[in-house]
């Protein structure tokens, strides 16, 4: 399946359409509901989201699948892909690849805390 860009000459009715066909294109490829969003910034734009993951197409060719807060900016992590599912792995992968030794150094954080926790007499 082949999806627009968007852009300058892109219309609302062509974007609308092109969120729609993305939506049912994910739903089959990786499951779950999606929803779809349109707007206007020197053209219609369009992608779908669901629980902090969003899917859009790739100017060129591809998906780029971004990880983080719904919002207007995309995600803390933004990865591209051939396909739908490739997009997605290729932004867990990252965002687990980054989140690793932050999750380490919180351990470690916690473990210190909780040996003086236990020292501390109660007042």
């Amino acid at each position: 399946m082949e999806f627009i860009n968007t852009g300058m000459n892109t219309t609302f009715a062509q974007a609308n359409s092109a969120a729609a066909q993305l939506k049912v294109h994910c739903e089959k490829e990786i499951g779950g509901e999606w929803e779809t969003r349109t707007w206007e910034n020197i053209g219609w734009h369009y992608d779908v989201r669901q629980n902090g993951v969003t899917i859009s197409v790739a100017h060129g060719n591809g998906f780029i699948c971004y990880i983080g807060e719904v919002g207007d900016s995309g995600g803390y992590w933004a990865e591209h892909g051939d396909t739908v599912r490739e997009s997605l792995e290729n932004s867990l992968e990252e965002a687990h690849r980054r989140l690793g030794p932050l999750n380490r150094a919180m351990q470690r954080g916690c473990d210190i805390f909780q040996l003086h926790e236990s020292e501390m007499v109660s007042i």
